[in-house]
C-alpha cells in the first residue's frame, strides 16, 4: 500500500508541475504574441509546449525528489543541472518549432530568460514548502514531548 501511495503522490506532483509549466508557457507565449499584434497560436506551439512541460515536470519529480535538502539554499548540484537542462528544453523547443516565427528574434531570449526565472521561483517554492513542513514536524514533536512527559 505504501508503494501505491508513493507512486500516486509522485504522479500527482508531476501533473501539478506539468500544469504549472504549461500554463506559464502558454500565457507567456500568448502575451508575447498579443503585445506584438498576433492574436493566434498554432496547434504545434500548444502541443510542443505541453510536451516540453511534461518532460520538465518529469525531470523535476525524478531529479528533485523529497530527499533533496534545500536548507542551505536552492542552488546545489542537482538543482543547477535541472535548471540548465530545463532551460535548454524550453529554449530549444521554442526555437526548433519556431514558436515566434515572424516576430523579432529577441522573443526567444525574453521567453528563455522568463522561463529560467520561473524555474528558479519553483525551486524557491520547494524550499519554502520544505521549511514549512519542517516547522510543522518540529511543532508536532514539541507537542508530543509535552504531552508524554
Amino acid at each position: 500500500m505504501k508503494k501505491f501511495r508513493d507512486i500516486f503522490l509522485w504522479s500527482m506532483n508531476m501533473k501539478l508541475y506539468m500544469g504549472i509549466y504549461f500554463s506559464a508557457v502558454i500565457f507567456l507565449a500568448g502575451f508575447m504574441y498579443f503585445v506584438q499584434g498576433v492574436y493566434e497560436m498554432t496547434f504545434l506551439t500548444i502541443f510542443t509546449g505541453i510536451m516540453a512541460s511534461m518532460i520538465v515536470a518529469l525531470l523535476q519529480v525524478t531529479m528533485l525528489d523529497a530527499r533533496c535538502d534545500y536548507s542551505k539554499g536552492i542552488f546545489f548540484s542537482k538543482s543547477l543541472v535541472w535548471l540548465f537542462i530545463c532551460t535548454i528544453i524550453f529554449s530549444a523547443t521554442a526555437i526548433a518549432f519556431e514558436w515566434f516565427k515572424g516576430l523579432p528574434n529577441i522573443n526567444y531570449w525574453i521567453f528563455t530568460i522568463t522561463m529560467l526565472i520561473g524555474l528558479i521561483m519553483m525551486l524557491w517554492g520547494e524550499k519554502l514548502e520544505q521549511e514549512a513542513n519542517t516547522d510543522k514536524l518540529n511543532e508536532s514533536l514539541r507537542s508530543y514531548k509535552k504531552n508524554n512527559s
